[in-house]
C-alpha cells in the first residue's frame, strides 16, 4: 500500500522562494561568470600555510572632483567613472558655482557630496578612476583625488568556484577559505587541488559551494601542498555568484 503526502501551502512557498532567488542569482550573475573573468582576487599570494586576506570587508569608494577653473563660456563636461561617462551641462561662473551644478545632477548609483569647489563621489565597494574630459571651450579644469579605496562585496552572496595558479612545481594543494575579521577566522570550506608546475589548476575551476553571506563579509584563505615546499606562493582566484 503506497502513501501520499500531502504538500503544504507553505511548503510550495518556500520551495517556490527558492526558485525565484536561485533563478535571480542566475540570470545576474551567468552572463558575466561566462566571460571567464578570474571575478575577485586574482593576483593575492599565499604563503603556504598562513591565512591570507582574499576579500577585503566593505569599504566605500571615495573620489573627490575638485573644480580649478571657473566656466568661461557654457557648454557640457563629462566626468567619466571608471569608462562610464556622465555628459552634464555647466553655465558661466566661479569654480564653486560650477562645483555647485555639478552636484546637483545624479550619476547612476553614486551618492553626491561636498562643497565650495569640491564634488564628493561616494558608493560602496569596486574601486574607481575617476577623470574630467570633454571640457571643450568651458575653460573648466579640474582634478580627481581618491579619498579611499572601494572594496569588498557590497551584495549577499556565496563563493561556488576556485582556481590555484602558477605554482613553480607540480603538487597538490590543500586551499582552505575562512569567513571573519583577523584574529577571529572561521573556517568554511576546504578543497584539494593540482596543479602543473608553473601553470593553473589541472582541469580547470575547482568547484565550490559556501553558504550565502551577507554583504561585506571578509574572506581569507591558506594554502598548503602534500609535497611539502616550504616558501612556495600561489595566486588564488574566487568566483561568486551575489544577490541583490
Amino acid at each position: 500500500m503506497s502513501r501520499i503526502r500531502l504538500v503544504s501551502n507553505e511548503d510550495i512557498r518556500a520551495m517556490l522562494e527558492i526558485l525565484e532567488e536561485d533563478a535571480h542569482s542566475r540570470t545576474r550573475t551567468y552572463p558575466y561568470l561566462a566571460a571567464g573573468i578570474g571575478l575577485t582576487a586574482s593576483g593575492t599570494a599565499l604563503t603556504m600555510g598562513t591565512i591570507v586576506e582574499v576579500i577585503p570587508v566593505l569599504a566605500d569608494e571615495v573620489d573627490t572632483l575638485q573644480i580649478t577653473h571657473a566656466c568661461d563660456v557654457a557648454g557640457n563636461v563629462t566626468i567619466d567613472l571608471n569608462g562610464v561617462p556622465y555628459t552634464k551641462a555647466v553655465s558661466v561662473g566661479t569654480a564653486d558655482a560650477v562645483a555647485e551644478q555639478l552636484r546637483g545632477y545624479t550619476y547612476g548609483d553614486w551618492t553626491i557630496t561636498g562643497a565650495t569647489d569640491k564634488v564628493i563621489f561616494t558608493r560602496h565597494g569596486l574601486a574607481t578612476t575617476g577623470v574630467l574630459k570633454n571640457l571643450g571651450s568651458t575653460g573648466v579644469t579640474g582634478t580627481f583625488t581618491k579619498t579611499n579605496t572601494g572594496a569588498g562585496i557590497h551584495d549577499e552572496f556565496d563563493i561556488h568556484s576556485l582556481q590555484l595558479g602558477l605554482m613553480g612545481t607540480a603538487d597538490t594543494y590543500i586551499i582552505t577559505l575562512y569567513k571573519g575579521l583577523a584574529g577571529y577566522e572561521e573556517r568554511i570550506v576546504s578543497r584539494r587541488a593540482t596543479t602543473a608546475a608553473n601553470n593553473n589548476t589541472v582541469g580547470g575551476e575547482t568547484s565550490v559551494r559556501t553558504m550565502r553571506m551577507p554583504a561585506g563579509t571578509r574572506i581569507s584563505a591558506s594554502v598548503a601542498s602534500v609535497g611539502g615546499g616550504a616558501g612556495k606562493t600561489a595566486v588564488l582566484s574566487l568566483s561568486y555568484h551575489w544577490y541583490e
